[in-house]
């Protein structure tokens, strides 16, 4: 009889993607791949998104070490023009999920990011017909904002994947179908917490 396997969760491939690039570091005797590496990985599929009226925003990605269990890497960018500019990042560890958490709080507190783009937005839409759609689309957006603060993604097997983070009215989309739903997708929750 054949056991059906769960597809792996993003934080499982982000720990496998660093423990092989940390091999990788001590086989060829270079430094800061892995920085590089989880620094793309959080511009590409962070675990949260919160934000600032000062029109800046944090990405926080979750990570697990065989040394250190409870990881995190956390950058605020400014952004100009829809694009994000790294401000200041930092590696964060804690003895417990609640430690790390107290951590994201501190720094959250230190550059004023009140909003929450993930778990707490004003509205989610769900984005149903476009050209070149990727199937399920996703905008979360903060309305007590001026201008509004915007998370458009898509859902993988693995997990979400961002592809706009901006203020604005904007969205870049032309010629869709917006639905709204009650509250954010159960996979991008999950995504927000991988320690519980």
């Amino acid at each position: 009889m054949a056991v059906e396997q769960k597809p792996p969760r993003l934080f499982d491939v982000t720990n496998f993607l660093v423990k092989e690039q940390r091999r990788n570091e001590m086989v060829s005797g270079t430094n800061g791949l892995v920085e590089k590496l989880v620094s793309h990985l959080a511009q590409q599929a962070p675990n949260r998104v919160y934000f600032s009226p000062n029109e800046r925003i944090c990405r926080v990605l979750f990570f697990s070490e065989n040394h250190r269990r409870y990881q995190a890497y956390i950058e605020t960018a400014q952004l100009k023009q829809g694009i994000p500019h790294p401000v200041k990042w930092e590696y964060m560890s804690g003895v417990s999920p609640d430690a790390l958490e107290q951590e994201i709080q501190w720094w959250r507190q230190q550059f004023g990011m009140k909003g929450d783009l993930i778990e707490n937005p004003s509205l989610v839409l769900k984005v149903v017909t476009r050209k070149g759609y990727l199937g399920n689309e996703f905008i979360h957006v903060r309305m007590d904002e001026t201008p509004p603060m915007f998370l458009h993604y898509y859902l993988t097997n693995l997990g979400p994947r961002m592809l706009q983070i901006n203020q604005g009215t904007n969205l870049g989309l032309e010629n869709e179908v917006l639905v709204p739903l009650q509250a954010p997708p159960t996979e991008i929750l999950q995504h927000a917490h991988p320690f519980s």
